[in-house]
């Protein structure tokens, strides 16, 4: 009895062992990209801006000082101002609060209702069925599409950006999720678990998840990239955030009239898109190294 509980103690130790260099030869992976860490403290920053706008932005973003009506950039006014003399600084600031806000709680509410549904799909052939063929009905829209139809439904506004672009994510999230799950539900170590009548619950929350999570942090990453995108889209239409709420869409939008004479009320609405996006995606790269074995030999010479 000794003997089995030494045993035992033993490769419990030996797997902690194995874990621990597993995160950390995964560190220097990572820090072997050093665009995914610039990547990674450039959204950081601009989601630490977007909390904390009250206090960062210089000026209210609707405070507007007709005399001061497009101001170029300069000491002053960092990003100049708009046409109804509006700090755009202050605006960005605060419209990366709407942008990024959305596109958080669009990500999180996709990942958790997505993955749920995509593992209840892929571990159980009732419910596949069923879960599969609605995700099909949703898909079968383009996903700005679909987000126009529900906005145009719904009309404008933060929450409704939130319900429309997660209605157009969540089942594209439940599709990668049940192809992982088909997969690692054949392996050898979940036939060992059901050998060994291990719950349906332990299963998939302590083997087959555990497993899909890699693919799927990456995706969540190009999950963001494109919500930002979507969620810009639609205010660029008029049919996202209302104008009194400032977004990197609205702040384009009202700066293409006015491009030949105040170049920065499109530049740098479009620039600070451009950036997150191509961040998410550079992050993405990263984390996918992480996720690859086959990087870890690499990372140690």
């Amino acid at each position: 009895m000794n003997h089995a509980a030494t045993h035992l103690e033993d490769m419990k130790t030996t797997e902690a062992k194995t874990v621990k260099k597993r995160r950390e030869s995964g560190v220097k992976v990572l820090f072997r990209n050093p665009l995914a860490i610039l990547s990674f403290l450039y959204l950081t920053g601009t989601g630490l801006m977007a909390v904390f706008a009250p206090w960062v932005a210089p000026y209210d973003p609707n405070y507007m000082d007709i005399d001061a009506r497009f101001t170029a950039p300069g000491l002053q006014h960092w990003l100049g101002t708009d046409h109804l003399g509006r700090d755009v600084l202050s605006r960005m600031i605060h419209g990366a609060r709407t942008t990024m806000g959305v596109s958080v709680a669009v990500v999180i509410l996709s990942a958790f209702v997505g993955t749920s549904l995509g593992l209840i799909s892929g571990f159980f052939r009732r419910a596949d069925e069923i879960i599969m063929r609605v995700t099909d009905l949703l898909m079968a829209f383009p996903p700005l599409v679909g987000a126009l139809a529900v906005m145009a439904f719904l009309g404008p506004g933060v929450e409704n950006i939130v319900l429309a672009l997660f209605l157009v994510m969540v089942p594209r999230v439940a599709r990668i999720t049940r192809g992982e799950t088909l997969v690692l539900r054949e392996m050898t170590f979940i036939k060992a678990a059901q050998m060994m009548k291990a719950g349906t619950g332990r299963i998939i929350f302590r083997h087959i998840l555990p497993n899909a999570m890699s693919p799927l942090v990456v995706y969540f990453t190009l999950l963001f990239a494109g919500t930002i995108m979507a969620e810009a889209g639609l205010s660029f239409l008029g049919i996202g955030s209302p104008p009194e709420v400032p977004s990197w869409g609205i702040v384009l939008s009202e700066g293409r009239y006015y491009m030949r004479n105040a170049w920065w009320l499109t530049v740098m609405p479009g620039l600070a898109i451009f950036i997150a996006v191509l961040s998410c995606n550079l992050l993405g790269d990263g984390i996918r190294d992480v996720g690859d074995p086959r990087q870890y030999g690499r990372a140690r010479k």
